[in-house]
């Protein structure tokens, strides 16, 4: 979840990457947008957080903020069922930063839930942030988070995305120097698509066109089912710019892939629906690592 105050801009409602801007008016009335329901054409009310699991089942949710100037404050609390259970200043329930090195305004909490569990319990969550802007006094509310141990059942149809964003992402500001977790979960599958062959030919001087380096490189696809159209700048904004994707196939009949190494290409096709919030994609990918190659010898 990123969060960000911006000044000149048109409002961008994100869910995951939550963006607010503020419109220079008279009155300087914020504007905020909160969505509890993005993730699935089933609109999620409450989205699925699993734990007591392996590490690969259990989840993290990631909070960034920036700060109008160096003096503003915050805090996070951590709700369950309506009732404050925690306020989060050290690393107890995930990794607190309060500020980066390469941009001091800069924080971030990236929440475990798996510790989260084991300290209250299954529930319906919610994280605030009470903080100042500019010296102006404001909350973040997250939407619901329902935790729950995982069960492969529950599982199936949702596929997971994780990332650590590193660099600098010029249309947000916000600086990963020190690389920060992110993950997505969507409902949708994961299939093979038709593997590419590249072959590295040269030409003798009797006119033979002889291959001495060929390459197979693995295809793959990711079918969204529908999904809230304010997802598209967390996915285009942030998660195609990853260096490297970890993606792990919860359906029950998928690939089985855990944790797969990926690397985005381009967007094969995105539909967007028109008079609805919803939207669809396709999303191709290739391995990480490229390693199915032959060099001939002669």
């Amino acid at each position: 979840m990123i969060y960000k105050e911006m000044t000149n801009a048109k409002p961008m409602p994100v869910c995951g990457m939550a963006i607010k801007l503020d419109g220079i008016t008279v009155n300087n009335k914020e504007t905020k947008y909160v969505s509890n329901c993005c993730f699935s054409c089933e609109c999620v009310e409450c989205y699925p957080i699993w734990v007591d699991g392996e590490d690969w089942q259990n989840d993290k949710s990631t909070f960034a903020f920036i700060k109008g100037i160096s003096t503003d404050i915050f805090a996070f609390t951590l709700w369950k069922n309506g009732t404050q259970v925690a306020t989060i200043t050290d690393n107890t329930y995930g990794d607190l930063v309060n500020s980066y090195g390469t941009n001091p305004r800069q924080y971030s909490l990236v929440l475990d839930w798996d510790k989260v569990y084991d300290a209250f319990g299954i529930g319906t969550y919610v994280v605030k942030n009470s903080y100042t802007y500019l010296g102006s006094a404001k909350t973040y509310e997250s939407q619901n988070y329902c935790v729950s141990v995982y069960d492969c059942k529950d599982a199936n149809g949702w596929i997971k995305l994780e990332w650590t964003q590193s660099g600098n992402i010029e249309s947000n500001d916000f600086k990963f120097c020190t690389p920060l977790y992110h993950s997505l979960k969507i409902k949708g599958i994961f299939i093979h698509d038709t593997p590419q062959t590249i072959q590295d030919t040269y030409r003798t001087s009797k006119r033979q066109v002889k291959t001495f380096k060929t390459e197979q490189k693995n295809k793959y696809l990711l079918n969204s089912k529908l999904i809230r159209e304010n997802l598209l700048p967390l996915i285009n904004e942030n998660l195609v710019l990853a260096n490297k994707l970890l993606l792990t196939d919860f359906n029950v009949n998928g690939t089985g892939y855990v944790q797969k190494e990926l690397k985005f290409t381009e967007f094969g096709e995105l539909s967007d629906h028109i008079g609805t919030d919803k939207m669809d994609f396709t999303m191709p990918f290739e391995d990480y690592t490229q390693n199915i190659i032959k060099n001939n010898c002669c």
